[in-house]
């Protein structure tokens, strides 16, 4: 399986990775959310992780960015 993950803390990107290679979950992170939005565009991926504390101004973006790209 492959995850996508927009994160900010590379530490906890990078832990969480390493928990993850344990149940076969490759993570791919992206600290900066447009990156990682337009990365999910263009490669394949099983899961989006996206980081909790996410500013209200983010959240809008990623909501209709993630929806835009899953109704394709």
């Amino acid at each position: 399986m492959k995850a996508a993950m927009i994160e900010d803390d590379a530490e906890f990107a990078e832990i969480l990775k390493e928990y993850l290679k344990k149940f076969d979950v490759e993570l791919v992170n992206f600290e900066d959310e447009f990156i990682g939005l337009s990365a999910i565009e263009i490669e394949k991926f099983d899961v989006l992780i996206l980081d909790l504390m996410l500013t209200p101004k983010n959240t809008k973006i990623y909501s209709r960015s993630v929806l835009s790209i899953l109704q394709k």
